[in-house]
């Protein structure tokens, strides 16, 4: 009897779950000091989502976050004249001008409903 409790339980809860997905196509960018890098991420079943820069040896870092289809909002210490972002459809961009050699990093999207 317990059993059958949980998987009606079971199947309750997987039949609420929502599909969430988040894909980076770009594995590896180069460019060069003083340029202006472009990264996306492709997303499906997100309202928020977030733009991270992780550095070797240091905790990640989170540059900016988007609410459904508001504007973008910039953390502390991260200037929108250096990292703009752009939100199309299913995809948002970062874009980091004037590229310096501290600007070497992992950039990545997340996200949640």
């Amino acid at each position: 009897m317990l059993f059958q409790c949980f998987y009606i339980l079971a199947i309750f809860w997987m039949s609420g779950v929502v599909s969430i997905t988040l894909k980076q196509p770009q594995v590896s960018v180069t460019k060069s000091v003083t340029k202006t890098v472009k990264l996306n991420c492709k997303f499906q079943g997100v309202s928020y989502i977030h733009w991270y820069r992780l550095r070797p040896n240091e905790a990640p870092q989170r540059i900016l976050y988007y609410e459904s289809e508001a504007k973008s909002e910039y953390d502390q210490g991260f200037r929108n004249t250096k990292f703009k972002s752009q939100k199309k459809n299913d995809e948002c961009f970062l874009y980091i001008n004037s590229l310096e050699m501290s600007d070497t990093a992992m950039y990545y999207c997340a996200g949640w409903e």
